[in-house]
């Protein structure tokens, strides 16, 4: 049997959406002002769903202090009050776009989650402003 905890973290960071294999005048119409070389910031809203075989030695078990730790400083303490696009060593070379972002979170988090016996990373979902959600599953 299998349950599914969700956890919520928020926070703010800056970026500049913008490819540089593309010209000015592309990147300012498919980006807009996130195309900035003064760059915005965002506030978002992360959700990560992990997944936990339930046994009957580990059903009543509380929540493992390691994910909570290892979300905090892997993933939240490296986006917070950031430029995603010159601080986080994950997104370097990527494009700070929230699908873009989710993916790298997902694949940070996961052989990390996968070390922790009985439990999996389901999904991470991401909130951009709350405008729109990136969910992201894996392969």
């Amino acid at each position: 049997m299998q349950i599914y905890i969700t956890t919520k973290e928020r926070f703010n960071a800056a970026r500049r959406l913008y490819r540089e294999d593309w010209t000015p005048d592309q990147n300012l119409k498919v980006f807009g002002k996130a195309a900035s070389a003064h760059y915005h910031g965002n506030n978002y809203t992360l959700w990560i769903t992990f997944s936990k075989k339930l046994t009957p030695e580990n059903e009543c078990l509380p929540f493992p202090q390691a994910l909570t730790e290892i979300l905090k400083d892997e993933v939240i303490n490296k986006l917070d009050h950031k430029n995603l696009s010159l601080n986080v060593d994950f997104m370097s070379g990527k494009t700070a776009a929230s699908d873009q972002l989710c993916i790298a979170i997902f694949n940070l988090l996961q052989p990390l989650v996968d070390a922790i016996e009985g439990f999996g990373l389901h999904c991470v979902k991401l909130v951009e402003a709350d405008e729109y959600t990136v969910s992201y599953f894996g392969n």
